[in-house]
């Protein structure tokens, strides 16, 4: 599908934080892309964030806007929440009538509330992304006064008001999550095939407890048994703020490789044997599309602890155990590493789990709902 330069349509997206709203965001904007050549899109988020990195490595352009999220304490924090979303509501503004954008597509993180607020004050067609199994509390506030609100779980309809149009997209996993193979991923990367891969990931702001039970795994018996077995290998991306002398110790780690950040995570998740991580909505959507069986450890200070709402969803379809946080250790990180290496049925059921979970057409539905906003606006 082509669109007619006289009919180019632009579109706004407000995504930030960390890259569980940004992914969306940019995917969606690459399907948009494709569909119609000829249109505008730009991005909104906070400066010198995440979403300023990706957005711009993806090769969109990006304005500045203010925005503070919710105190969880009222008085903590609540000045700097009103002077900051309120610069940024008038920013918004701002740049929405310079733009002028047909739609704007919010898929969560701080910028969204000024952006969407300003939208609607404005009345430009607002559509909502929410990827968890519980959602935001901003995206319930907004959603009964946007158009429509695409969910990633069926789970997640009862917490929004019954004025919502709710829709079941799924979450827009990137293509090519669904097209890496495990043969070809292993031949780019350099992993031998009968090596036992292991990717663990702390999510693109790291994660402490998951990378210093990496560093543990020196001193555990179980991983020193595991590794005069097989030929275990375990890839850890800490993530940029758990860097520095970290990467010394977990290199020194006999089997474990450490790097602050991994672009083309796509082919080392399809290469991987098992996952260990973080349960955010966008990882365990990434986890389905590849079919990767995965240990979860959901992070536990999360907005309503929906990231462990996520992990137990993977684990009640059988693609994934979970590790509480608070429990987790290098010896419980080697123990459930030893069972799982030597039991490749049940991976082999983890596998299969996964990839039923996983929802192939949401770019296409999200795509579809954007084109009825879009037309309802007109």
């Amino acid at each position: 599908m082509t669109s007619d330069p006289k009919t180019a349509k632009r579109y706004m997206f407000g995504a930030g934080g960390t890259s569980g709203h940004i992914n969306p965001a940019i995917a969606i904007a690459d399907h948009m892309r494709r569909q119609e050549p000829e249109s505008e899109i730009m991005f909104c988020g906070l400066a010198g964030g995440l979403e300023q990195e990706m957005t711009e490595r993806a090769g969109y352009a990006m304005q500045a806007i203010r925005a503070f999220g919710v105190p969880e304490q009222k008085r903590a924090g609540l000045h700097r929440f009103l002077v900051e979303n309120t610069a940024g509501l008038m920013q918004s503004r701002k740049q929405i009538k310079a733009f002028q954008p047909d739609v704007v597509i919010s898929t969560g993180g701080y910028v969204g509330g000024p952006l969407v607020m300003a939208a609607l004050s404005l009345g430009v067609p607002v559509l909502l992304h929410e990827q968890n199994a519980y959602p935001g509390r901003a995206n319930r506030f907004l959603a009964p006064y946007t158009k429509s609100v695409c969910i990633s779980f069926p789970e997640s309809g009862k917490y929004f008001s019954r004025r919502t149009h709710l829709v079941l997209s799924g979450n827009p996993v990137a293509p090519i999550f669904f097209e890496v193979s495990r043969e070809e991923s292993r031949r780019k990367l350099g992993i031998p095939e009968d090596a036992f891969q292991i990717l663990v990931l702390g999510g693109s702001l790291g994660a402490g407890s998951v990378s210093r039970a990496v560093i543990g795994l020196k001193g555990e018996p179980v991983w020193k048994r595991l590794k005069e077995e097989r030929d275990v290998r375990l890839t850890v991306a800490t993530g940029k703020e758990q860097a520095g002398s970290y990467l010394d110790d977990a290199n020194g780690v006999d089997g474990v490789t450490a790097v602050s950040y991994l672009h083309d995570v796509p082919h080392w998740m399809a290469a991987a044997d098992l996952f260990i991580g973080r349960a955010g909505a966008m990882t365990c959507s990434e986890l389905a599309a590849v079919g990767v069986p995965s240990v979860l450890v959901p992070y536990p200070h999360a907005a309503n602890d929906h990231q462990t709402l996520n992990a137990l969803m993977m684990k009640h379809a059988g693609a994934a155990d979970v590790i509480p946080d608070a429990a987790l250790s290098s010896a419980a990180m080697a123990d459930v590493i030893f069972e799982l290496v030597r039991s490749p049925e049940r991976l082999a059921d983890m596998r299969q789990a996964a990839k039923r979970h996983a929802i192939h057409d949401a770019l296409d539905i999200i795509y579809s709902e954007l084109r009825r906003v879009r037309k309802h606006g007109d």
